[in-house]
């Protein structure tokens, strides 16, 4: 009986133990995968850079040498000062651009409003192939509230698609 009982104790206490080694080392598994369900934020001053995140390639497509950074609207104007998103650069690419309708210089953020309704920034001549779960590196400069350096998610078509991105 007491044998039995410590045998029970044993197996459990193994149990826990493996299981618990799962989470441990620099390469543990639960590092190694990155969902990317929500996109990015960033607060910079009084305005905040909401749900910024990328597009992945549909599976089989050709490795992105431009992608689409969704920002849908989500440059909420804290201030009662109107701001502007200046620019918005990334070592991950050669150029960005600011999409409105057309190619923009820059997008304004009205005071205690929501700015960019509809805009896209576009990185071209990427600096390396991207996957979903990728982070890419973005600098975004507001006239008044400065700049913030961002990482932001890859995320993949079906995550998109999901999420109602346009």
């Amino acid at each position: 009986m007491v044998t039995r009982r410590r045998l029970v104790v044993a197996v459990g206490v193994l149990t826990v133990a493996a299981l618990s080694g799962c989470g441990a080392g620099q390469r543990a598994a639960v590092y190694q995968v990155r969902t990317s369900e929500d996109g990015t934020n960033a607060q910079l001053g009084q305005v905040l850079a909401a749900n910024l995140l990328v597009r992945a390639p549909p599976p089989g497509g050709p490795c992105l040498r431009a992608a689409t950074l969704r920002s849908p609207g989500e440059f909420v104007n804290n201030s009662d000062k109107p701001d502007t998103l200046t620019s918005v650069s990334s070592a991950d690419a050669a150029s960005v651009l600011l999409h409105g309708r057309t190619v923009v210089p820059s997008l304004a953020v009205p005071p205690l409003g929501v700015g960019g309704l509809g805009s896209t920034i576009e990185l071209h001549g990427l600096r390396r192939e991207l996957h979903p779960g990728d982070y890419v590196s973005l600098t975004l400069q507001f006239a008044v509230n400065g700049h913030a350096d961002v990482q932001v998610t890859v995320q993949s078509p079906t995550d998109v698609a999901a999420s109602g991105a346009p």
